[in-house]
């Protein structure tokens, strides 16, 4: 019992839901119909997951990433039946969102180089002004 940690276990875990995800196999042709219904249901789906995800061009090594298919919506009636017009009562109760790497001040700029310190000097950071807008855009998306 001393070989299980949570590294392990992640590990495995994340095994298996690739394993499932490799077995189970999802065609274009079958995703197609699901996007289209998807869209018409969605109040807005541009910039999101809904309408395009990263997807990689290559199957193995490093690989640039390119917009593809979005998630479908998919309607679970294991627990009740799907009534019908839920679309147009449906009221939003939480929303998952991730602001990665947000630098609204940037302590150690990147563009920064250390053999240019004497031209630059490290007080010069013209990209730092649009920083604080951007981390608005990003609410304000969020917020739509």
């Amino acid at each position: 019992m001393s070989d299980i940690s949570r590294r392990s276990v992640l590990i495995g875990g994340a095994g298996g839901l690739g394993a499932a995800a490799i077995l189970r196999g999802t065609s274009a042709a079958a995703v197609e119909p699901l996007l289209t219904h998807t869209a018409q249901r969605a109040h807005f789906t541009t910039g999101t997951t809904l309408d395009q995800m990263a997807t990689k061009v290559t199957a193995s090594g490093y690989s640039r990433l390119y917009g593809g298919p979005g998630n479908p919506l998919v309607v679970h009636e294991n627990l009740a039946k799907a009534k019908p017009g839920r679309d147009d009562t449906r009221t939003g109760v939480a929303s998952f969102v991730q602001f990665t790497d947000v630098h609204i001040i940037d302590a150690q700029s990147p563009m920064r180089f250390e053999f240019l310190g004497n031209i630059n000097g490290s007080a010069f950071r013209p990209h730092e002004s649009m920083g604080t807008h951007g981390g608005a855009q990003l609410v304000s998306r969020v917020n739509s």
